[in-house]
């Protein structure tokens, strides 16, 4: 009966409005363009990044940052983009902002929070409220910092956002364990070309059985390298996924042949060296 119904709902949908209405649990709009909500001019540092931690749920593409340089509580903390006071909730110190479209902002562990009414408009770089450690260890103060997708007046199926700043840095979720933690971000910066890291250079190519490829470690100022992607196989030219933190690799056991030990760097924003082959392995 439940399904008869959902169908005569489509078609009647199909006739009045010309198409036919489909659910979808995709995200339909895109996201708003976000600032850093810390305080311009200043450089902070993610200590906890992607998907490890308490960064598993909704709130998986969260960052919890601190100041390199400076004080981190009391620090004053910006709406990222334009929008409206949704929710404040003291036991973890939370603001949530709504954009519109089903996007938030979320700002955690503030000291204080500036009691805006729900609804009222909040434009972006307002201050909100300043750092703390609510719902943490009073030792540890920091700006836990996300968005998500929520459906509908209450934000249900919750859904984390990777996020993109206007000052040129961008995080993709490549769903790494603690992905972009080390990375430093400058608020109010001029959008930037960031450069990819340097080529990887051979520094020790190993003997024996399971020989283990050392390289010089590429570096990158702009946000650090986040580690290295690795081919070894027969083409002169192949390219892999295989990929490692530290610089170097432990060989697996290879049949008879002849091999190409080639790698390249991929920094924090993404962006990744040029391949360059290391070492030619015969077995």
């Amino acid at each position: 009966m439940l399904a008869r119904r959902l169908v005569a709902f489509a078609l009647a949908c199909a006739l009045v409005f010309g198409t036919l209405f489909v659910p979808t649990d995709t995200i339909a709009a895109s996201p708003p363009a976000l600032s850093l909500p810390i305080p311009l001019g200043e450089t902070w540092k993610v200590i906890q990044g992607y998907n490890c931690g308490t960064h598993t749920s909704y709130d998986d593409n969260a960052f919890d940052l601190v100041n390199t340089n400076g004080r981190t509580r009391g620090a004053p903390v910006r709406a990222a983009a334009d929008g409206t006071y949704w929710w404040w909730g003291a036991a973890g110190g939370t603001v949530i902002l709504s954009h519109g479209n089903g996007y938030y902002t979320m700002y955690s562990h503030l000291e204080s929070h500036v009691p805006f009414r729900k609804g009222q408009a909040v434009a972006a770089g307002t201050v909100i409220g300043t750092v703390g450690s609510a719902g943490t260890s009073y030792s540890n103060p920091h700006l836990h910092f996300e968005m998500f997708y929520g459906e509908g007046v209450s934000a249900r199926n919750r859904r984390g956002v990777p996020l993109a700043f206007v000052e040129g840095y961008n995080f993709p979720d490549n769903e790494r364990c603690n992905e972009y933690m080390g990375v430093r971000l400058t608020a109010g910066a001029a959008p930037r070309d960031v450069q990819p890291p340097t080529t990887p250079t051979l520094l020790d190519p190993g003997q024996g059985r399971n020989q283990i490829v050392r390289w010089q470690a590429a570096t990158d100022a702009e946000t650090g390298v986040q580690g290295y992607q690795v081919y070894v196989g027969t083409d002169a030219q192949g390219t892999g996924d295989w990929f490692v933190a530290e610089p170097q690799v432990a060989l697996p056991t290879l049949p008879a042949g002849h091999y190409f030990v080639r790698v390249r760097a991929i920094d924090n924003a993404g962006n990744a060296s040029p391949w360059a082959t290391l070492v030619e392995v015969n077995v």
